[in-house]
Protein backbone atom coordinates (compact mmCIF):
# COMPACT_ATOMS: atom_id res chain seq x y z
CA UNK A 1 0.00 0.00 0.00
CA UNK A 2 1.62 3.25 -1.12
CA UNK A 3 2.42 5.86 1.52
CA UNK A 4 1.56 3.86 4.62
CA UNK A 5 3.92 2.27 7.12
CA UNK A 6 3.27 0.21 10.22
CA UNK A 7 5.50 0.22 13.27
CA UNK A 8 5.24 -3.13 14.98
CA UNK A 9 7.80 -5.20 16.87
CA UNK A 10 11.33 -5.00 15.52
CA UNK A 11 14.86 -6.09 16.25
CA UNK A 12 17.65 -3.55 15.90
CA UNK A 13 21.31 -4.20 16.44
CA UNK A 14 23.56 -7.18 15.92
CA UNK A 15 22.34 -9.61 18.55
CA UNK A 16 20.46 -10.07 21.78
CA UNK A 17 16.83 -9.58 22.59
CA UNK A 18 14.45 -7.41 20.56
CA UNK A 19 13.41 -4.01 21.76
CA UNK A 20 10.02 -3.78 23.40
CA UNK A 21 7.30 -3.78 20.73
CA UNK A 22 5.64 -0.50 19.91
CA UNK A 23 1.89 -0.35 19.60
CA UNK A 24 0.96 -0.69 15.94
CA UNK A 25 0.44 2.73 14.34
CA UNK A 26 -0.04 4.05 10.84
CA UNK A 27 1.24 7.15 9.11
CA UNK A 28 -0.75 8.58 6.22
CA UNK A 29 1.47 10.37 3.69
CA UNK A 30 0.07 13.84 2.83
CA UNK A 31 -2.31 13.89 -0.12
CA UNK A 32 -0.61 14.00 -3.54
CA UNK A 33 2.78 13.54 -1.81
CA UNK A 34 3.37 17.27 -1.51
CA UNK A 35 6.21 16.73 0.98
CA UNK A 36 8.23 14.57 -1.42
CA UNK A 37 10.36 17.03 -3.37
CA UNK A 38 14.04 18.02 -3.46
CA UNK A 39 13.11 21.34 -1.83
CA UNK A 40 11.01 19.82 0.97
CA UNK A 41 12.88 16.93 2.55
CA UNK A 42 13.16 18.28 6.11
CA UNK A 43 11.71 15.80 8.59
CA UNK A 44 12.12 12.18 9.64
CA UNK A 45 12.47 9.30 7.17
CA UNK A 46 12.83 5.56 7.66
CA UNK A 47 13.76 2.53 5.58
CA UNK A 48 10.64 0.71 4.36
CA UNK A 49 10.58 -3.08 4.20
CA UNK A 50 7.23 -3.80 2.65
CA UNK A 51 4.56 -2.38 4.98
CA UNK A 52 6.92 -2.17 7.99
CA UNK A 53 9.43 0.45 9.04
CA UNK A 54 12.95 -0.76 9.76
CA UNK A 55 13.83 1.80 12.43
CA UNK A 56 17.47 0.65 12.53
CA UNK A 57 17.96 2.70 9.34
CA UNK A 58 16.57 6.22 9.45
CA UNK A 59 17.37 9.82 8.52
CA UNK A 60 16.43 13.12 10.17
CA UNK A 61 16.81 16.04 7.75
CA UNK A 62 17.14 19.76 8.51
CA UNK A 63 17.15 22.76 6.15
CA UNK A 64 20.53 24.43 6.56
CA UNK A 65 19.23 27.89 5.65
CA UNK A 66 21.55 28.11 2.63
CA UNK A 67 19.64 26.07 0.10
CA UNK A 68 20.96 22.71 1.29
CA UNK A 69 20.42 20.22 4.09
CA UNK A 70 22.10 18.76 7.13
CA UNK A 71 21.06 15.50 8.71
CA UNK A 72 21.58 12.69 11.22
CA UNK A 73 21.74 9.26 9.63
CA UNK A 74 21.44 5.98 11.51
CA UNK A 75 22.74 3.33 9.15
CA UNK A 76 21.92 0.18 11.13
CA UNK A 77 23.52 -1.24 14.28
CA UNK A 78 22.98 2.12 16.06
CA UNK A 79 25.65 3.82 13.92
CA UNK A 80 24.77 7.53 13.80
CA UNK A 81 26.65 10.07 11.67
CA UNK A 82 26.35 13.71 10.65
CA UNK A 83 25.35 14.27 7.02
CA UNK A 84 25.35 17.20 4.63
CA UNK A 85 22.95 17.26 1.69
CA UNK A 86 23.43 19.08 -1.62
CA UNK A 87 20.52 19.59 -3.97
CA UNK A 88 20.94 18.94 -7.66
CA UNK A 89 17.61 20.41 -8.65
CA UNK A 90 18.18 20.02 -12.38
CA UNK A 91 18.56 16.27 -11.82
CA UNK A 92 15.87 15.99 -9.13
CA UNK A 93 18.46 14.52 -6.76
CA UNK A 94 19.86 15.26 -3.29
CA UNK A 95 23.29 13.88 -2.40
CA UNK A 96 23.96 13.34 1.33
CA UNK A 97 27.57 12.71 2.38
CA UNK A 98 28.81 11.81 5.87
CA UNK A 99 30.69 14.57 7.72
CA UNK A 100 33.24 12.56 9.68
CA UNK A 101 34.66 13.27 13.09
CA UNK A 102 38.43 13.79 13.25
CA UNK A 103 38.81 10.22 14.50
CA UNK A 104 36.71 8.81 11.65
CA UNK A 105 38.59 10.89 9.09
CA UNK A 106 41.89 9.40 10.25
CA UNK A 107 40.47 5.91 9.73
CA UNK A 108 39.20 6.85 6.27
CA UNK A 109 42.60 8.28 5.32
CA UNK A 110 44.21 5.03 6.47
CA UNK A 111 41.72 3.02 4.36
CA UNK A 112 40.34 1.48 7.55
CA UNK A 113 36.85 2.97 7.13
CA UNK A 114 34.64 4.62 4.52
CA UNK A 115 32.07 7.40 4.49
CA UNK A 116 28.31 6.86 4.17
CA UNK A 117 26.67 8.41 1.13
CA UNK A 118 22.95 8.58 0.28
CA UNK A 119 21.94 9.37 -3.31
CA UNK A 120 18.28 10.39 -2.92
CA UNK A 121 15.68 10.78 -5.66
CA UNK A 122 12.20 11.83 -4.47
CA UNK A 123 9.56 9.64 -6.09
CA UNK A 124 6.27 11.50 -6.28
CA UNK A 125 3.95 8.66 -7.39
CA UNK A 126 4.88 6.48 -4.40
CA UNK A 127 5.41 9.30 -1.85
CA UNK A 128 8.85 7.82 -1.24
CA UNK A 129 12.53 8.55 -1.45
CA UNK A 130 14.40 6.23 -3.77
CA UNK A 131 17.78 5.86 -2.08
CA UNK A 132 21.06 4.42 -3.29
CA UNK A 133 23.15 3.63 -0.23
CA UNK A 134 26.79 4.09 -1.11
CA UNK A 135 30.22 4.21 0.51
CA UNK A 136 33.03 6.60 -0.34
CA UNK A 137 36.74 5.99 0.16
CA UNK A 138 39.55 8.44 0.88
CA UNK A 139 39.99 9.14 -2.83
CA UNK A 140 36.33 10.03 -3.28
CA UNK A 141 35.42 6.88 -5.18
CA UNK A 142 31.87 5.71 -4.43
CA UNK A 143 30.55 2.16 -4.42
CA UNK A 144 26.82 1.33 -4.48
CA UNK A 145 25.86 -0.95 -1.60
CA UNK A 146 22.08 -1.14 -1.81
CA UNK A 147 19.03 0.41 -3.45
CA UNK A 148 16.18 0.98 -1.02
CA UNK A 149 13.11 3.08 -0.31
CA UNK A 150 12.49 5.53 2.55
CA UNK A 151 9.10 6.80 3.68
CA UNK A 152 8.05 9.37 6.25
CA UNK A 153 8.65 8.12 9.79
CA UNK A 154 5.40 6.82 11.35
CA UNK A 155 4.05 7.98 14.67
CA UNK A 156 5.29 5.90 17.61
CA UNK A 157 3.24 6.81 20.70
CA UNK A 158 5.14 6.32 23.93
CA UNK A 159 8.50 5.75 22.24
CA UNK A 160 11.29 8.31 21.85
CA UNK A 161 14.16 7.47 19.51
CA UNK A 162 17.71 8.79 19.64
CA UNK A 163 18.73 10.55 16.42
CA UNK A 164 21.75 12.75 17.14
CA UNK A 165 25.25 11.23 16.94
CA UNK A 166 27.14 10.99 20.23
CA UNK A 167 30.31 13.09 20.30
CA UNK A 168 31.59 11.97 23.71
CA UNK A 169 32.80 8.69 25.16
CA UNK A 170 30.74 6.60 27.56
CA UNK A 171 32.33 3.72 29.46
CA UNK A 172 31.13 0.37 30.76
CA UNK A 173 32.29 -1.78 33.65
CA UNK A 174 34.83 -0.51 36.14
CA UNK A 175 35.88 2.37 33.89
CA UNK A 176 32.34 3.78 34.20
CA UNK A 177 32.99 4.30 37.91
CA UNK A 178 36.61 5.43 37.91
CA UNK A 179 37.97 8.34 35.84
CA UNK A 180 41.55 7.03 36.08
CA UNK A 181 40.51 3.67 34.64
CA UNK A 182 38.53 5.41 31.91
CA UNK A 183 41.57 7.53 30.98
CA UNK A 184 43.75 4.40 30.95
CA UNK A 185 41.45 2.71 28.43
CA UNK A 186 41.69 5.71 26.09
CA UNK A 187 45.48 5.75 26.44
CA UNK A 188 45.86 2.02 25.85
CA UNK A 189 43.13 1.35 23.28
CA UNK A 190 42.33 4.75 21.79
CA UNK A 191 38.68 4.23 22.77
CA UNK A 192 36.64 2.73 25.63
CA UNK A 193 36.81 -1.02 26.16
CA UNK A 194 33.46 -2.34 24.86
CA UNK A 195 33.05 -5.77 26.42
CA UNK A 196 31.29 -6.21 29.76
CA UNK A 197 29.20 -8.84 31.51
CA UNK A 198 25.45 -8.41 31.07
CA UNK A 199 22.92 -8.25 33.86
CA UNK A 200 23.62 -5.13 35.89
CA UNK A 201 25.85 -3.05 33.61
CA UNK A 202 27.68 0.01 34.96
CA UNK A 203 27.59 2.80 32.36
CA UNK A 204 29.13 6.21 32.89
CA UNK A 205 30.75 9.33 31.47
CA UNK A 206 32.78 12.21 32.86
CA UNK A 207 32.77 15.95 32.21
CA UNK A 208 34.49 19.18 33.24
CA UNK A 209 32.16 20.53 35.94
CA UNK A 210 33.15 24.14 35.30
CA UNK A 211 32.30 23.81 31.61
CA UNK A 212 28.91 22.27 32.47
CA UNK A 213 27.64 25.43 34.17
CA UNK A 214 27.37 27.29 37.45
CA UNK A 215 26.92 25.50 40.76
CA UNK A 216 23.44 27.07 40.98
CA UNK A 217 22.31 24.96 38.00
CA UNK A 218 20.96 21.44 38.33
CA UNK A 219 22.33 18.60 36.23
CA UNK A 220 20.57 15.47 35.02
CA UNK A 221 20.57 12.96 32.18
CA UNK A 222 18.28 11.09 29.85
CA UNK A 223 19.33 7.50 29.22
CA UNK A 224 18.86 5.62 25.95
CA UNK A 225 19.28 1.89 25.41
CA UNK A 226 19.41 0.51 21.88
CA UNK A 227 18.25 3.85 20.45
CA UNK A 228 15.15 4.16 22.66
CA UNK A 229 14.60 6.36 25.69
CA UNK A 230 14.81 4.26 28.86
CA UNK A 231 14.90 6.82 31.70
CA UNK A 232 14.45 10.59 31.95
CA UNK A 233 15.93 13.24 34.22
CA UNK A 234 18.19 10.98 36.25
CA UNK A 235 20.29 13.20 38.56
CA UNK A 236 23.96 13.54 37.66
CA UNK A 237 26.55 12.27 40.11
CA UNK A 238 29.00 14.02 42.38
CA UNK A 239 31.78 16.40 41.41
CA UNK A 240 35.28 15.40 42.47
CA UNK A 241 38.47 17.28 41.58
CA UNK A 242 36.52 19.36 39.09
CA UNK A 243 35.08 16.32 37.26
CA UNK A 244 31.35 15.58 37.20
CA UNK A 245 30.32 11.93 37.10
CA UNK A 246 27.38 10.76 35.00
CA UNK A 247 26.65 7.23 36.10
CA UNK A 248 23.88 4.64 36.08
CA UNK A 249 23.59 0.89 36.67
CA UNK A 250 21.55 -0.56 33.80
CA UNK A 251 19.56 -3.76 33.95
CA UNK A 252 20.51 -5.32 30.62
CA UNK A 253 20.29 -9.13 30.86
CA UNK A 254 21.07 -9.66 27.18
CA UNK A 255 23.99 -10.92 25.12
CA UNK A 256 25.38 -9.45 21.95
CA UNK A 257 25.92 -5.86 20.78
CA UNK A 258 23.90 -3.12 22.47
CA UNK A 259 24.12 0.66 22.55
CA UNK A 260 24.09 2.93 25.60
CA UNK A 261 23.71 6.72 25.42
CA UNK A 262 23.78 9.42 28.07
CA UNK A 263 22.21 12.77 27.14
CA UNK A 264 23.69 15.30 29.59
CA UNK A 265 21.59 18.33 30.60
CA UNK A 266 21.93 21.47 32.71
CA UNK A 267 18.93 23.44 33.97
CA UNK A 268 19.76 27.05 34.77
CA UNK A 269 17.01 29.59 35.40
CA UNK A 270 14.33 27.19 34.20
CA UNK A 271 15.90 26.39 30.81
CA UNK A 272 17.06 22.78 30.31
CA UNK A 273 20.00 22.74 27.93
CA UNK A 274 21.65 19.76 26.26
CA UNK A 275 25.34 19.75 27.19
CA UNK A 276 26.46 16.72 25.23
CA UNK A 277 25.83 13.10 24.33
CA UNK A 278 28.07 10.23 25.43
CA UNK A 279 27.66 6.83 23.81
CA UNK A 280 29.19 3.38 23.61
CA UNK A 281 28.46 0.28 21.56
CA UNK A 282 29.05 -2.47 24.11
CA UNK A 283 29.36 -6.21 23.74
CA UNK A 284 27.40 -7.85 26.58
CA UNK A 285 28.70 -11.28 27.52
Amino acid sequence: MVGMLTLGAWLIGCGGEPAEPVAETKNEIPEKCKAVHVDRLAGDWVLARGPQADVATRLRVFDDGNGGYTGWYTGGAFTKVEMRGTKKADEGVVLFVEQPTAEKQRKVAADAASLAVLHITPDLPSCALKVQKRTQNAGGKQEIEDKVEFLKFPDAPGVTFAWQPAAEYAFVGEAAKDKKKADAEITELGEPKPDVFGGTVPVGAFSDAAADGADSCTFDMDLYFDDQLAKEKVPAGEVKDGVRRWYQDWEAPYSGNHYFEIYRYATCGGDRKLLGIAGISAVLM
